[in-house]
């Protein structure tokens, strides 16, 4: 009884949201500093883009992807106004059915083995099991269903521009809602969103350009895999560990009332 007294008495409250009052004035602020990085994007969009060109249009010919002339400027039409993105233009070979037929004995021999790598390296076996049974989706459906298997590559790139342009503007919003709540200061709270901003102004061309790579040197049966593990996963999996980062430093104070006597909780 007296152990239990005695951890009443001093147990601290958790860490956490509740240990601090959400008010107008921060309200505004966060309102202030959401407009305010808007604002300061909305004038370095087309700087931002000339950047992803001029890197991709370097990049293109050095890779053995094309030529200097499938890097170009094209336009999306949004909320009446043309935003400038980066056009791509793309070719990648078909795989032949002994392609296909020997990817698939390969990823299955790839699969087995992955069930004589010790436990301890458990992250990476589901990892490679993955990436081995979506690889292998990619080669039955050409061996199976070859007429479908027509894929827009370029399409496919140009859309990853797009989101990138979008994914800009989508950042300040989302620190705005699930960062700014944590009692950081301004100052860190501006230097978290460029931060993740310059992440993805320089990840932009760099992901693109890789898997453009991949795909130009190798064949349409790697375009499944890493549409689904490749489009998303790599640039949400690092701005994940952005915010984790700048949400472990918010200064948390632990509100902690009077000790309470003893003798009043024995009566209590």
């Amino acid at each position: 009884m007296s152990a239990l007294i005695h951890s009443a008495a001093t147990t601290r409250q958790h860490r956490g949201l509740r240990s601090y009052h959400w008010s107008l004035g921060q309200t505004l602020t966060v309102g202030a500093l959401l407009l305010l990085n808007w604002v300061v994007l909305a004038l370095l969009y087309d700087p931002i883009q000339d950047a992803w060109q001029a890197v991709l249009t370097w990049a293109w010919p050095r890779l053995g992807i094309g030529s200097t002339a499938a890097v170009a400027q094209d336009h999306v039409s949004l909320w009446g106004h043309g935003w400038r993105v980066v056009g791509l233009q793309l070719n990648a070979a078909a795989p032949t059915a002994w392609q296909a037929l020997a990817s698939l004995v390969m990823l299955a021999l790839v699969f087995l083995v992955s069930f004589l790598v010790p436990r301890r390296h458990l992250p990476w076996i589901y990892f490679v099991r993955a990436v081995a049974v979506l690889c292998a989706m990619s080669a039955v459906a050409y061996l199976w269903f070859p007429s479908l298997m027509h894929t827009d590559v370029s399409g496919y790139f140009n859309d990853l521009m797009r989101i990138g342009a979008i994914y800009l503007f989508l950042v300040p919003l989302l620190h705005a809602l699930v960062l700014y709540i944590f009692p950081l200061g301004v100052l860190e709270k501006l230097v978290a969103t460029w931060v993740a901003l310059l992440f993805v102004i320089v990840s932009v061309p760099l992901h693109v350009g890789t898997l453009a790579w991949l795909v130009a040197h190798t064949s349409t049966l790697v375009m499944l895999p890493i549409y689904m593990l490749a489009t998303f996963l790599p640039p949400v999996i690092a701005q994940l560990g952005i915010y984790a980062y700048f949400a472990s430093r918010a200064r948390i104070s632990e509100r902690r009332g009077a000790p309470r006597r003893r003798d009043a909780l024995a009566t209590g």
